[in-house]
């Protein structure tokens, strides 16, 4: 009787190798669609004409407006630098970002835990969640004047209920399984607010969170329009009145670019508080 002996098989090869791959081809997308939208862009360039500059342009105006615009010199005096009015709206808008959202989760967190708080709020928050933030700029100009608190008033009132809806909407997406199981345990329910509740909600609320950095800065923007002294909107009706299409795209980019930016601080962030989340369902 011949005796075989079984070859071992291949096993997978993970850790670095598969990880490279993996970044490999995410790096070929993100390559692929910015490529696709820069030959949309060119194409938008050559048959609309001047109101849709080509790329070229606009990349040489996002570093010579950092240092001087003609068009913000005669008006605004100084320097003519958009640094100082991309600082100021990205300063208004994260503040008001931050602390709109302190509230915003304090008051769902408050909902979802008691049945006073929650039906005394529900009918205003539900009212004043629907009315556009935009409306409430006259009001605001009204009371507080043009200056960056009548500006930040209309980003606090609707970021804060926005959160206040995402927090209270994660509280009722929670199994009710898991606070059931934690008294069983002998949980107080302090434990399980602390230990249950909180880590549950975690991952809408972040989600909550990124989508209200992008409002808080493109309502920024457009509260400044509404006669700010100083600002990427007071920067952008400038430059529109002088048709400079290249240089509104300019600041466009650095906008975005800036809420790019914020966007990935906070996902590095919130990594430490999603740890129990998979690693493949946390934001990418």
């Amino acid at each position: 009787m011949v005796m075989t002996t079984a070859r071992p098989q291949p096993t997978a090869r993970r850790g670095g190798l598969g990880t490279v791959g993996r970044l490999s081809g995410q790096a070929a997308t993100y390559a692929s669609g910015l490529a696709a939208l820069l030959v949309v862009w060119v194409a938008a360039s050559h048959f609309v004409g001047d109101n849709v500059p080509p790329p070229p342009d606009v990349f040489s105006q996002m570093f010579l407006t950092l240092d001087r615009s003609a068009e913000l010199a005669s008006q605004l005096g100084g320097s003519g630098s958009i640094v100082p009015h991309l600082f100021y709206t990205l300063r208004n808008a994260i503040v008001s970002a931050v602390v709109a959202s302190a509230i915003g989760i304090s008051l769902g967190l408050l909902m979802g835990q008691n049945r006073v708080v929650r039906e005394l709020l529900s009918f205003p928050l539900e009212f004043l969640r629907l009315l556009p933030g935009i409306a409430l700029i006259p009001f605001m100009i009204l009371w507080f004047g043009t200056g960056a608190i009548s500006q930040m008033g209309v980003l606090l009132f609707y970021v804060s209920a926005m959160m206040t809806v995402y927090t209270y909407e994660a509280t009722r997406n929670i199994p009710p399984i898991y606070s059931q199981f934690a008294l069983t345990l002998g949980a107080s329910p302090r434990t399980i607010f602390s230990a249950v509740t909180l880590p549950a909600v975690m991952p809408e609320v972040l989600g909550g969170l990124r989508a209200m950095i992008a409002f808080a800065l493109g309502g920024e923007v457009v509260t400044e329009l509404a006669g700010a002294s100083e600002g990427m909107g007071r920067v952008f009706l400038i430059w529109t009145q002088y048709f400079r299409a290249d240089s509104i795209m300019a600041g466009l980019i650095w906008i975005a670019l800036a809420a790019v930016v914020l966007d990935r601080v906070l996902v590095l962030a919130s990594r430490p508080l999603l740890r129990w989340v998979p690693r493949e369902q946390q934001a990418a």
